[in-house]
């Protein structure tokens, strides 16, 4: 039996168990707390930059460094917390949600993923990848570049996958899952001017046919969970985002994932050789049953 050694280093901010070998374990972290204000548009474009920014913990492990350590190739995924109670909270009301969602985004839309290329993150802590978008739909403008119908855009998205050191690595999010070429989706996304890209939300939808399918582990509300109606949302979103006062609109502190327990990292080497693919490709199964 082959030993198996656990390096675990914990990220103040991004709270990371990185275990090596053929098991895996989990560290925690608390999510900051929202404002009791509503934040800037200016804060939270900053907030979306995180995507390529990474953890920002100078004393976390590269993942560079965990490849080179690594017998085999590498996973990383970001788990999700429990969710908060609010004592004498008001019922959840969905439209009241999408309507927030709607007034957050820059932009809304229905598109097409094609090429995709997954980078290391400024802090090498983590992967995004940058999705090229070919837009279908324009569900709602942006005012700072106009988008029609047949532009290609590009839209970032936490997590991806790269060769490392000669180590396959993935990096997962399960708020916010991968995209994947060929498939249609509809996004909600963040404009990051100096960039001329869009960062897409936590809330995604991939359309089936005429289904929804949520990119998220995250329990939903029954009317915006997997397998209802694509047309409904859609124009439910739709109207949601007429009523913004204006095209660019406001930004709520429910922009991304919402405050609540601890959620974990953990990174797993799985001692097996990765051989010579030519390409990597993120796993078949994005969407296990709840």
């Amino acid at each position: 039996m082959k030993k198996s050694a656990v390096v675990a280093v914990l990220l103040a901010l991004a709270g990371v168990m990185v275990i090596y070998q053929n098991y895996s374990a989990s560290a925690t972290r608390r999510r900051p707390q929202s404002q009791p204000h509503q934040p800037q548009r200016q804060d939270k474009r900053e907030q979306s930059r995180t995507v390529y920014k990474g953890t920002g913990n100078a004393h976390g492990q590269k993942l560079r460094e965990i490849a080179a350590q690594a017998e085999g190739d590498v996973r990383v995924e970001v788990g999700i917390g429990l969710p908060v109670f609010t004592p004498h909270a008001r019922p959840f009301e969905p439209r009241e949600f999408l309507a927030k969602r709607a007034c957050d985004a820059d932009a809304i839309v229905v598109g097409t993923v094609g090429t995709q290329a997954s980078r290391l993150t400024e802090d090498e802590s983590f992967i995004y990848t940058d999705n090229e978008l070919k837009v279908e739909e324009v569900v709602r403008g942006n005012s700072l570049a106009p988008l029609g119908v047949g532009d290609s855009i590009t839209v970032a998205r936490t997590g991806g996958a790269l060769r490392l050191n000669g180590r396959i690595v993935v990096a997962e999010y399960k708020a916010a899952k991968p995209l994947r070429a060929g498939k249609r989706y509809l996004l909600f996304l963040t404009f990051l001017p100096d960039r001329g890209a869009y960062v897409a939300d936590n809330i995604t939808y991939e359309l089936h046919g005429d289904k929804i399918h949520k990119l998220t582990e995250e329990k939903l509300h029954a009317e915006l969970e997997s397998g209802n109606d694509a047309k409904r949302l859609i124009e439910e979103v739709r109207a949601a985002g007429g009523g913004c006062g204006g095209t660019e609109g406001g930004r709520s502190h429910e922009a991304h994932v919402r405050p609540g327990s601890p959620r974990r990292l953990a990174l797993v080497s799985h001692g097996r050789g990765v051989g010579h693919q030519p390409a990597v490709k993120p796993d078949a199964d994005l969407y296990p049953d709840r």
